[in-house]
């Protein structure tokens, strides 16, 4: 006979009793606007964002140069997942999704929401856009064949006319920048840790590797004088860093120089400013963002303040350099999008312009746990409590997904709505987690 059917409490029971000291909201006050992809136009007066303020992710406009609510775009049924403003400033270039599903396609459109058009991407394969052509409309993107979806093909596509010029073709491409005369791109092919990138010339159709590895972390920016190539990989690299291919003669050099790495740090992002003196490199520390400012002409390197939220997941230079546009969240804040301006003062927020009205002990926010594996190797993982829990609690264990991901201090709305009914989450980063 146990302890429970005879009146006592077993200890199973004993050493799991929770009691919760403060009411415990409902879960409506977790649907809050959340805003991503933040474009701002050519000459800084506009900022494009997705937001879901009306329950579906859609591309809002927001006035920064005057007073005005932010105007929707009229972009149909689909998903907005990704949008971003052509250098002339004449054109949007959007990767949706119909019925919110994984088949994407491209569409353009003006900024008043006219001659929009399908631009690449036609059942059942798929599209999304890379990064534009300095100074006009065209856009580089990638479409899968219509008979082999696993295959991409990555073009130089004119929104306007719809014409098109092949770049390269395979696994996974992307196009990571064009040249800032438009003759070379450089092209992300293959899968996760066999990633390399191309230079391809435009006009020839010519192409030659950048990295001399595979890696997982791949990406390219030109300077603006063209006459070198910043990477941000971890090719030859446990962890990223970002490094640079000066221009010769006869082209790019194989040996890539150095610009700035961090033992055990590994590089998210950069972003190089309108003069191509500095860069602003984004590290992912134990999950949370940390800031740097690079001078790439002394190297001198500078720590900026972090931004009020954990983890930044989009960068930009304004065009004058003047300020930074940062797209955040943390576990207790949906996402955002922030003016940080330089030197650094208070950072602003763009859209939306005003936090969650809830509860000062709400959302929770999680708090980083270390330990060691029986072999000695270190893990981590985020605990969030239900505010006001004494004692033990009921708790999920939520593994993320893979294979290579880390769960980060981003925000959750599943895990919050856990913790209005006194569930605490554990996110663990087990082995094989990236960062």
């Amino acid at each position: 006979m146990n302890a429970a059917s005879s009146g006592g409490t077993s200890g199973f029971a004993r050493h799991r009793r929770a009691r919760l000291t403060a009411a415990l909201p409902g879960p409506e006050w977790l649907a809050a606007e959340t805003c991503t992809s933040p474009a701002l136009s050519p000459d800084g007066s506009m900022l494009a964002v997705i937001s879901d303020r009306d329950g579906t992710p859609r591309v809002w406009l927001s006035p920064l140069a005057q007073a005005g609510p932010p105007v929707r775009l009229d972009t149909g049924g689909d998903y907005v997942r990704v949008v971003s403003w052509s250098p002339d400033g004449e054109w949007l270039c959007l990767t949706t999704a119909p019925g919110g599903g994984e088949r994407t396609l491209v569409r353009a459109l003006r900024p008043d929401g006219s001659d929009a058009r399908v631009v690449a991407g036609a059942p059942p394969g798929m599209a999304w856009i890379g990064r534009w052509q300095p100074g006009g409309h065209v856009v580089g993107l990638a479409e899968s064949s219509a008979t082999d979806p696993a295959k991409l093909t990555a073009y130089a596509v004119d929104v306007c006319s719809g014409r098109r010029r092949h770049l390269a073709s395979g696994l996974a491409a992307t196009v990571c920048t064009f040249s800032h005369d438009g003759r070379y791109a450089v092209v992300r092919l293959g899968a996760r840790g066999k990633r390399r990138l191309l230079l391809v010339d435009t006009r020839t159709g010519s192409s030659a590797e950048l990295l001399g590895a595979d890696a997982t972390i791949a990406d390219a920016c030109f300077a603006p004088d063209n006459r070198m190539i910043y990477l941000h990989t971890d090719a030859n690299r446990e962890f990223a860093a970002l490094l640079a291919l000066p221009r010769v003669a006869a082209g790019y050099p194989e040996a890539a120089e150095l610009i700035a790495a961090r033992d055990g740090v590994e590089l998210d992002r950069f972003a190089l400013d309108p003069t191509g003196h500095a860069v602003l490199a984004v590290w992912n520390v134990e999950g949370h963002s940390e800031l740097e400012l690079v001078d790439l002409t002394g190297g001198e390197r500078r720590a900026l303040p972090a931004p009020p939220a954990e983890v930044v997941t989009g960068c930009a230079f304004a065009r004058d350099g003047g300020s930074l546009v940062l797209a955040v969240e943390a576990g207790a804040e949906p996402p955002h999008v922030l003016r940080y301006p330089l030197p650094p003062t208070e950072p602003v927020r763009l859209a939306p312009t005003l936090p969650p009205p809830w509860p000062p002990d709400a959302p929770a926010r999680p708090e980083l746990h270390r330990w060691r594996a029986r072999d000695g190797f270190p893990l981590s993982g985020w605990l969030y409590r239900p505010a006001g829990a004494l004692g033990a609690v009921p708790t999920l264990v939520w593994l993320h997904g893979g294979p290579e991901a880390q769960e980060r201090p981003t925000f959750s709305p599943l895990y919050q709505a856990l913790l209005s009914y006194g569930v605490a989450v554990f996110a663990p980063n087990v082995r094989g987690s990236s960062g």
